[in-house]
C-alpha cells in the first residue's frame, strides 16, 4: 500500500510540475514586461511635416486580417490573409489618411503566419510614423475554445497608429479585466488599453487615444469607460481625438443590456462625462440607408461598435463608415476630416 501511495504521488506530482511547466511557457511571450508594457515607436524618419488641412483620420479593427474567420477557430490560409490585407490597404487608399487607429493588429504572430501588418500596411499608405502598444504576447491562446489546435503558436499583437505627423509622446494604459473571471482565464485574455499618443502636427499639437473596450462582460466594460472618462479629462487641455473599437453602441441606436439586464450606458457615461462630440450625429442614425452607419460584422452589418469622437479643440467636417471596405477584416472602418481649431492654436 505504501509503495501504491508512493508511486501514485510521484506521478501526481510529476503531473503538477508538467502542468507548471506548461503554465508558465503559455503564459509567456516574446517580450519583456517592460518592453509589453511600453510599446514601440517606430519611425522610418524623424521630420517635421507641413500641415494641410482638412486632416482625416480613420479607426479601423482589422481582425488580424482574419476576414470573417476571426474569432472561429477556422484559421484562414496564408494566402486568405494577403488577400486580406491587401483588401485592407485598398479600403484606406480610397481616403487621403493622416492617422489611422487599428485594433485586433497583428506584429509576429503564428495565426496571421508571423507578417507584421503594422509595418505592411503602413509602407503601402506611406505612413512613416508608428507607435505599437501590446496587448497579447503568448506562445499558447486556447481561444477560440474550439479547435484545440488552433491555440498553438506564438501571438504577438495590439493595437497600432500609424501617422503623417511626428509623434512626440506615446503611452499605454492597461484598463480593468474582468472580476467576474478567474486569474487564469485573465491571464491568457487580452489587455484592454488606451494607446495614448501625441503628435506634432505643422507645430500644432494633437493627442489621439486609440482604445479597445471588453466584448463579452457589459459590467466591465463600463467600469472601463469609466477609466476612459479619466485620461480623456487629463490630455483635454487640446486637440483630443478618442476612437476606436468600443465594443458599444451610442443608446440612440441601441441600449442593449448588460447580463443582469441594466442598460449598457458605456457611450452615453463617456458623452455625458466628458463633453466629447460623435463625428457621426446621432441625426445620422436615423438616415437611409441606416445600415451605412454600421460597423460589424462587415459582411452584413448588424451594429455600431467603432466610433471617433473629438474635443471642442477640433473642427469636425465629415464623418462616415467605410461600408464598401470589403470583408478583409470583421469590422468597417470609420474616417472623419476634421480642421485643428485654428482660433484656439493658430498656426
Amino acid at each position: 500500500m505504501k509503495k501504491f501511495l508512493r508511486i501514485s504521488g510521484g506521478i501526481l506530482g510529476l503531473l503538477i510540475v508538467l502542468f507548471l511547466a506548461f503554465y508558465l511557457w503559455a503564459s509567456s511571450g516574446a517580450l519583456s514586461n517592460d518592453e509589453f508594457e511600453s510599446g514601440n515607436l517606430l519611425v522610418a524618419a524623424l521630420e517635421e511635416a507641413a500641415l494641410h488641412n482638412p486632416l482625416t483620420v480613420v479607426t479601423y479593427n482589422i481582425g488580424y486580417g482574419s476576414g470573417l474567420t476571426n474569432n472561429t477557430g477556422d484559421n484562414a490560409s496564408a494566402e486568405e490573409y494577403e488577400a486580406n490585407v491587401a483588401s485592407i490597404i485598398r479600403a484606406l487608399e480610397g481616403v487621403r489618411v493622416d492617422f489611422v487607429a487599428f485594433q485586433e493588429i497583428d506584429y509576429d504572430s503564428a495565426r496571421s503566419y508571423h507578417r507584421d501588418q503594422l509595418e505592411i500596411i503602413s509602407d503601402a499608405l506611406g505612413l512613416k510614423y508608428r507607435v505599437q502598444a501590446f496587448n497579447w504576447d503568448k506562445n499558447y491562446l486556447p481561444f477560440p475554445y474550439w479547435p484545440p489546435r488552433s491555440h498553438f503558436g506564438a501571438v504577438l499583437s495590439g493595437q497600432a497608429i500609424a501617422s503623417a505627423y511626428p509623434v512626440a509622446e506615446h503611452s499605454k494604459i492597461t484598463l480593468l479585466k474582468p472580476a467576474e473571471r478567474p486569474f487564469y482565464y485573465n491571464e491568457f485574455y487580452p489587455d484592454r488599453t488606451v494607446q495614448i499618443s501625441k503628435f506634432n502636427v505643422g507645430g500644432r499639437p494633437l493627442t489621439l487615444l486609440n482604445v479597445h473596450l471588453e466584448a463579452y462582460m457589459n459590467a466591465t466594460r463600463q467600469k472601463q469607460a469609466l477609466e476612459v472618462v479619466d485620461v480623456v479629462r487629463r490630455h483635454n487641455d487640446g486637440p483630443l481625438i478618442l476612437l476606436g473599437d468600443f465594443n458599444a453602441q451610442p443608446p440612440w441606436v441601441d441600449a442593449g443590456a448588460d447580463e443582469n439586464g441594466r442598460p449598457d450606458g458605456t457611450i452615453a457615461t463617456i458623452l455625458r462625462e466628458t463633453g466629447l462630440q460623435k463625428a457621426i450625429a446621432e441625426e445620422a442614425y436615423g438616415e437611409a440607408p441606416a445600415d451605412r452607419q454600421l460597423t460589424f460584422p462587415s459582411g452584413s452589418p448588424a451594429a455600431c461598435l467603432d466610433h471617433i469622437f473629438y474635443n471642442e479643440h477640433i473642427e469636425g467636417l465629415s464623418a462616415r463608415v467605410l461600408s464598401d471596405a470589403g470583408t478583409g477584416s470583421d469590422h468597417l472602418p470609420v474616417v472623419m476630416t476634421f480642421r485643428i481649431n485654428p482660433d484656439i492654436f493658430p498656426g
